[in-house]
């Protein structure tokens, strides 16, 4: 469940590379990674046109990116010499580390507000892994370490800082959490596996959003409004929300369900699912709504290798040629 590939496959143009910011940060941004060959590369694009985060001499990934007036945060992990894989931040390309490289730890998502960078993830500390939240590079745990835990999603709401994710109990059973501030406001059960993996705030409202797995093994792609589940598959086949983001009164979650072997590109408004529909061996990290537009970001297999694709109103537009496995964790659009 842990670790840099599994979390980017299971999830730009600039006036300078010296970190004093772009002169336009207007786009279509999409950050993942690409193999080039031996190693797994860190890039986000910005409307088609990539950027190389990392060297490419260890694997790496672009899980989040966030975009500001003038700057391009990028959130991901890369792995070090000693083969352990640390939480980096890119603003506008200029990489820090946030994590000091004795023990595995790798991020998910990342928000800007003010003059705060927030980003989550996990770290290991020697035995289990610890949910976490960086504020300006400063951590704080939300997980006490003695079971695992993760920190998949982040919401501001004023001064109020939400976070999602997940922990795993006594019985080796990984329940959704979301902490408000610090404090755990909501669990699934624990009695079955359940994931959340994105968060979003209306107002006073709460939404989680991911899965969880019924009596007959399935998971069940499901959100959580206030803390009561929805559910948006049947649970004959297995389902997953990665995503999931507001307007007005309009839910839309996007993620996969596998159907036989397949895995199946799915996105929900309101509980129904929309185009893009039935995309096979393709499925959703990020959803994003900008005016009336519809962003997905994910990858489709082509037979050899996963390609990186947006989908734009159910339209694809593919970010690279399919010679190598690549993907998108995260669309923002600006």
């Amino acid at each position: 469940m842990f670790g840099l590939i599994s979390l980017a496959f299971t999830q730009c143009k600039k006036d300078n590379n010296n970190g004093g910011g772009t002169t336009d940060t207007r786009g279509v941004y999409a950050a993942g990674s690409e193999k080039n060959g031996s190693f797994y590369v860190a890039k986000v694009w910005k409307d088609g046109v990539p950027m190389t985060l990392s060297a490419g001499t260890s694997d790496a990934g672009a899980a989040a990116v966030f975009v500001t007036d003038k700057d391009v945060y990028v959130a991901g992990s890369e792995f070090n010499n000693s083969g352990i894989e640390g939480v980096r931040l890119w603003k506008n390309g200029v990489v820090t580390n946030l994590t000091d490289g004795t023990h595995s730890a790798y991020s998910s998502s990342v928000v800007a507000s003010g003059n705060d960078v927030y980003v989550t993830g996990t770290e290991n500390n020697g035995t289990r892994y610890i949910a976490k939240l960086w504020k300006n590079g400063v951590a704080t745990n939300l997980t006490n370490g003695t079971y695992d835990g993760n920190a998949t999603d982040i919401a501001i709401n004023g001064s109020d800082i939400y976070v999602g994710g997940y922990e795993y109990n006594a019985s080796n059973v990984a329940a959704g959490k979301i902490w408000k501030n610090g404090v755990e406001i909501f669990s699934t059960s624990g009695v079955n596996y359940g994931y959340v993996q994105a968060i979003a705030i209306s107002g006073t409202d709460v939404y989680g959003a991911g899965s969880e797995r019924n009596a007959s093994n399935k998971y069940v792609a499901k959100i959580w409004k206030n803390g009561v589940a929805t559910s948006l598959t049947d649970g004959t086949n297995n389902a997953h929300v990665y995503s999931i983001i507001l307007s007005g009164t309009d839910v839309y979650a996007a993620g996969r369900e596998t159907i036989g072997a397949d895995d199946v590109l799915r996105v929900w408004k309101n509980g129904t699912v929309i185009a893009p529909n039935g995309e096979l061996k393709a499925y959703s990290n990020s959803i994003l709504l900008a005016g009336t537009d519809v962003y997905i970001g994910g990858s489709q297999f082509n037979g050899t290798n996963n390609v990186a694709k947006i989908w734009k109103n159910g339209v694809a537009t593919s970010l690279t040629d399919g010679s190598k496995d690549a993907g998108i964790s995260s669309v923002f659009v600006k």
